[in-house]
């Protein structure tokens, strides 16, 4: 993806955010490799703060490609509340099943921004928004099943 980028990253319109997202993801599951060996800080809450972070450019690179408007700042206060919300669960109180559900919760608005594609685009979109529902159904189903099940 990144060769893609920046051999024509300039001829379509957010495709660093599809590179931005696989380096993300690429780095986080490089660092859960480490867990045991270096603090969860890093191997726990670094781990998905990197995931959501790539799950966020991936959506903000969607919306250029598809020029569908996209306001970043309510992404930032989720990133914001995420990351208070991880660390006191994952450090402090440690509670896995929370994590599952705010990790997954905070995937769920994304997800269904992903989903949105206008009639002429819809097209370029079918295959992502395929993958992407599917994606929506998986965190759902996570959070039913921690919330109502555990």
């Amino acid at each position: 993806m990144f060769v893609t980028w920046v051999r024509i990253g300039g001829k379509f319109r957010g495709i660093g955010g599809f590179a931005g997202y696989f380096g993300l993801t690429a780095l986080s599951l490089a660092l859960v490799l480490f867990k045991g060996k270096i603090p969860d800080l890093f191997t726990v809450v670094d781990v998905n703060a990197l995931m959501l972070a790539g799950m966020i450019i991936l959506a903000r690179g969607m919306a250029r490609f598809l020029n569908l408007p996209m306001s970043i700042k309510p992404y930032i206060l989720l990133f914001m509340a995420f990351i208070l919300l991880y660390v006191w669960f994952a450090l402090v109180n440690t509670n896995v099943r929370m994590r599952i559900m705010i990790f997954s919760g905070t995937m769920i608005p994304i997800q269904v921004h992903l989903l949105k594609a206008e009639e002429n685009q819809r097209r370029h979109a079918f295959n992502t928004g395929i993958t992407t529902f599917l994606f929506l159904i998986n965190f759902l189903f996570k959070v039913f099943l921690c919330f109502f099940l555990s």
